[in-house]
């Protein structure tokens, strides 16, 4: 995986699922520590550079708060590959807020998902996070929990609600755009008006040519209304809502995310519950305590040694 925003991604549905309980992570480092010392051909410099690499991830995990950074994640390369059978596809339970999923696709591999999207919520963006070249990926929509329209160069539309290749435009930008409008006005499927209200649906993904890694993000949203912290409407929870609440605190209810008709700590906190970065280490521009942003700087300064130390060729 040699690409930067792919691996980041991927490491953060990874290693936040390993900080849920870092010290059992640690515990697996240190038997493979073991496992290392125990092999004579092993280079001890490197090994050590992997693991203390890995044990940094874990701990700047745990301490954002030992939780995935994600309302929920599916990764092909942590969680296997998706289904290739119509009639039992993969299940994923979606849950408020965003939801990612990091996948692969090519030629011949056909990935089937099916998605709950819970009562009393609703689908209102699908973000493509990541992809990595100008080969467009297939997907359509189906309602119900099996897939009827076909695979490959046979997919039927009319079974559909939706379909889209994406990136729609691949001469354009590839991240932060939402795909499920184009989805919703694809010719030939039944078509439908975002968001998507709850309940089962089914999505193929393919493409008949060279392999693809993507990621996409599912955001919900609390049904006939906003998802909590999104102050400028733009059916995301960001940076930019960040800045209106602070605009907002003490004067209107610009920064209104309970329903108080205040801007105030309370919503604050609703914002930075629903609010997750795109990448798993933290920006300048997240907020923190002092001590845990000097632990942080800590670890990302031994991580940025132990790279530094594994690009550079050691002498004979």
């Amino acid at each position: 995986m040699g690409n930067l925003g792919f691996d980041l991604i991927h490491s953060a549905t990874r290693w936040g699922r390993a900080a849920r309980n870092p010290l059992r992570s640690v515990v697996r480092m240190s038997n493979s520590l073991c496992m290392f010392a125990a092999t004579p051909t092993i280079d001890y410099f490197r090994a050590t550079q992997m693991l203390c690499s890995r044990f940094a991830i874990v701990l700047c995990c745990a301490v954002l708060g030992g939780r995935n950074l994600y309302a929920s994640t599916y990764s092909e390369f942590v969680d296997g590959d998706l289904s290739n059978l119509p009639s039992a596809p993969t299940h994923w339970v979606l849950e408020s807020g965003k939801n990612v999923l990091v996948g692969e696709t090519g030629a011949g591999d056909y990935d089937l998902l099916r998605l709950t999207i819970p009562a009393g919520q609703v689908l209102q963006t699908i973000i493509i996070e990541f992809h990595e070249d100008l080969t467009q990926v297939f997907t359509g929509i189906q309602a119900g929990n099996v897939w009827t329209a076909g695979v490959g160069f046979d997919v039927d539309p009319a079974p559909m609600l939706g379909w889209v290749d994406f990136p729609v435009d691949p001469a354009t930008a590839h991240t932060d755009v939402d795909i499920l409008a184009d989805i919703a006005q694809a010719p030939g499927a039944q078509g439908f008006s975002p968001p998507l209200p709850s309940g089962d649906y089914v999505m193929l993904f393919q493409n008949e040519y060279s392999v693809v890694r993507h990621a996409l993000s599912f955001n919900l949203a609390p049904a006939g209304g906003l998802m909590p912290g999104d102050f400028n409407h733009d059916s995301r929870v960001d940076a930019a809502d960040l800045t209106m609440w602070s605009g907002a605190f003490g004067a209107t209810d610009a920064g209104d995310a309970n329903g108080d008709n205040e801007s105030n700590g309370a919503d604050f906190l609703l914002w930075q519950s629903h609010y997750t970065p795109a990448v798993a280490l933290p920006t300048t521009g997240q907020l923190a305590e002092p001590a845990t942003a000097k632990l942080l700087a800590a670890v990302i300064a031994v991580l940025s040694l132990l790279r530094r130390g594994m690009a550079t060729p050691r002498r004979p």
